[in-house]
């Protein structure tokens, strides 16, 4: 009884099981990353990338799956969109990096990319209070550094002729896909005796880019490996 009364119930309570798949696979990415002997800028930020997802997702585990007040529940919401905004910020400088290398990186790509993040938080935060739907506001903010990021891996699949820059794409594409279907709304799905949402199958869809994102950065250590540019 204290337990069933501690936890929610679905689909709240399997959206926090789709949220524990996804600190577990940024887990297992962030120990293939670090394991790697890659030059240790990309590691490192790569490695931020997947540190500052498995704390996002870490917070909707908590969100999701402990009965807290509604109150809690939308300051928490908050929070959370906060920190996939860093995680999305983390992914973009990780992006530039990969195109133009430690270049102006800490001079202006990391500075002015997180002023952009605290901006968005900031903006969150003063329009929830009159605004409902303040959280498009991280759905803007997301759409814009996952827009550019694309077009950088594009460019570079075809500048540099790297067809492996085409998993890192594919693997925003996937990102975007899921956030198409997590706007829209609210429909349940019953698989097994349980109550999937549109948040749950988002999250399957950010599962199955860390896939992608991961076999990118790998086979960079295997370009490197060969001699090529990786």
């Amino acid at each position: 009884m204290i337990l069933s009364g501690l936890f929610t119930q679905p689909p709240e309570l399997t959206t926090a099981i789709t949220n524990i798949a996804i600190v577990i696979a940024s887990l297992v990415c962030l120990v293939l990353t670090l394991r790697s002997k890659q030059d240790k800028m990309r590691v490192k930020l790569w490695s931020g990338v997947y540190i500052a997802l498995s704390v996002a997702a870490f917070s909707g585990v908590l969100i999701h799956g402990l009965n807290i007040s509604r109150q809690a529940y939308e300051r928490a919401w908050i929070l959370q969109s906060c920190l996939l905004c860093a995680a999305i910020s983390a992914f973009f400088i990780a992006t530039v990096y990969e195109l133009i290398g430690e270049n102006h990186l800490k001079s202006r790509t990391v500075p002015f990319t997180a002023a952009a993040c605290i901006a968005a938080c900031a903006a969150m935060l003063i329009f929830k209070n009159f605004w409902s739907d303040y959280l498009l506001i991280f759905t803007g903010y997301a759409g814009v550094l996952f827009g550019i990021s694309l077009i950088i891996y594009l460019c570079l699949a075809i500048k540099q002729k790297n067809p492996r820059c085409l998993l890192a794409a594919g693997g925003i594409i996937i990102q975007m896909l899921g956030g198409l279907v997590q706007a829209q709304g609210t429909f349940l799905v019953n698989i097994f005796g349980l109550d999937y949402d549109f948040n749950s199958f988002c999250h399957v869809f950010i599962v199955f880019s860390l896939f992608f994102f991961q076999s990118y950065f790998m086979l960079g250590e295997k370009a490197s490996s060969t001699g090529r540019k990786s």
